[in-house]
């Protein structure tokens, strides 16, 4: 969060970046090609959720987190990793 309490693109796309590695080193990954298809992906899936500017508040980001079925199913593939 800044100090307008929403997030912008590239807060999400690092956000996203620094998950993706971490779940990489994680589980031992070293496909850069996956780990860059995944990233663009899920950028792909914020732009499409979020279209208006992409001002995201927490409260925004939380009730995306539960409810987006796209998410839903990456983490259960990342879970099948675990």
């Amino acid at each position: 969060m800044n100090e307008n309490n929403y997030l912008e693109e590239v807060d999400l796309q690092f956000m996203f970046t620094s998950c993706i590695s971490a779940m990489s080193k994680m589980f031992g990954t070293t496909d850069e090609v996956a780990r860059e298809e995944t990233f663009e992906q899920m950028a792909r899936l914020t732009r499409q959720s979020f279209p208006d500017g992409m001002k995201v508040t927490i409260s925004e980001l939380l009730k995306w987190g539960t409810t987006a079925q796209e998410l839903k199913q990456f983490f259960s593939m990342v879970d099948l990793y675990n």
